[in-house]
């Protein structure tokens, strides 16, 4: 467990600036910020890896696809229900989060199509 502590203090620290930055129009800084904790926590997960320390085993990775794949179903239902929602309110706020929600949809099923055939060359 305390092998977790300096992940948990990146996090923390990227996410409060990106906290600060964001609302005070820093887009820069918060990016540079994300950036600065994903480089931090892959090379602390390298180092860790390295010394024979494995915080994620088989098991694990596979329970985190599978919460993942159930997670993004659960989304695009609702985004879906949410479409069918919207369509029934005829102002033009409604018209544009129902045609950006729209487009999510499609983003989503172009990646997953995507990833699949990626993947079914890969394995």
């Amino acid at each position: 467990m305390k092998e977790r502590l300096p992940l948990l203090a990146i996090v923390a620290i990227a996410g409060a600036i990106m906290g600060w930055s964001l609302p005070s129009g820093n887009v820069e800084v918060a990016l540079t910020a994300f950036a600065l904790a994903w480089l931090g926590v892959h090379y602390y997960m390298e180092r860790l890896r390295k010394r024979g320390i494995i915080l994620e085993d088989e098991r694990i990775l596979r329970i985190s696809e599978i919460s993942s794949r159930k997670t993004i179903q659960v989304i695009a239902v609702s985004m879906a229900i949410a479409v069918i929602v919207l369509s029934r309110f005829k102002t033009p706020k409604a018209e544009g989060a129902m045609i950006a929600l729209d487009l999510a949809l499609l983003a989503m099923i172009i990646l997953q199509m995507a990833f699949y055939a990626y993947y079914s060359r890969r394995m």
